[in-house]
């Protein structure tokens, strides 16, 4: 199965939902109760990369409150690339 680099920013003490940028500079923040128990054993407490199947990746989508994009220069501060 193949899996994907996606950045994970969640903050496990914080109250803020957690984001995910994928390689398309796409930015889904979205809802950790809406996700599977399996996915948030995954992203829970997470900064930085994570691969994630695209599944996983449909189930995070799924679950936003915000979707936005983010620039280049966010995309190389976070060492993704889109090749």
């Amino acid at each position: 199965m193949k899996k994907f680099p996606v950045y994970i920013a969640h903050n496990k003490s914080g109250w803020s939902n957690p984001s995910a940028i994928s390689t398309s500079a796409n930015e889904v923040v979205f809802d950790m109760n809406k996700i599977s128990d399996e996915l948030k054993a995954k992203v829970f407490g997470q900064i930085g990369i994570v691969e994630l199947t695209r599944a996983e990746m449909q189930e995070i989508h799924d679950a936003h409150v915000a979707i936005r994009r983010v620039g280049a220069k966010m995309m190389a501060n976070l060492g993704i690339n889109n090749n």
